[in-house]
């Protein structure tokens, strides 16, 4: 009755699996939002890749990430340019 210790250590363990089940879910948006991008791009929809690209990159900032923003935006880029030259 006197000793609180182990109701602490329990309350700590739920404490961790939350911030787990937290990770877990940022985790599975990442890979959501990247899957969206590629198939965005796939689709020529360079906007909305670069867009997804971006949420992706808020959550979890990696290289492979601002490479695919970079290469969107390159390809988006490219085809404004031969849009704009279709046009003339």
């Amino acid at each position: 009755p006197g000793n609180i210790y182990p109701e602490q250590q329990i309350s700590l363990i739920y404490s961790k699996i939350k911030e787990e089940e937290k990770e877990t879910e940022k985790l599975d948006s990442f890979k959501n939002l990247i899957a969206e991008g590629d198939n965005h791009l796939k689709n020529k929809d360079f906007e909305k890749a670069i867009y997804a690209y971006q949420n992706a990159d808020a959550l979890f900032q990696n290289d492979v990430v601002e490479n695919k923003i970079k290469s969107a935006s390159f390809a988006l880029k490219k085809w404004k340019e031969e849009l704009s030259k279709k046009q003339e």
